[in-house]
């Protein structure tokens, strides 16, 4: 699976840099505002790609889903 191109913050449309954060949880952190943002499953955890999928998705999309 192809990593997407992660959007920017969705609170202060900061920049974000993806990390792996403790017990190897990935993380989202914004540079602007300071927010984190996880998601408590494996398969964002283990892959890369899927985070980036799940960050990108914003209510009020049509699609919701990760895939």
């Amino acid at each position: 699976m192809k990593a997407r191109i992660q959007k920017n913050c969705p609170f202060c449309k900061g920049k974000v840099t993806q990390r792996v954060g403790l017990a190897g949880i990935r993380v989202f952190e914004c540079h602007g505002c300071g927010a984190i943002v996880s998601f408590n499953n494996e398969e964002c955890n283990k892959n890369k790609a899927v985070a980036i999928q799940y960050w990108n998705r914003r209510a009020g999309d049509d699609n919701l889903s990760a895939g």
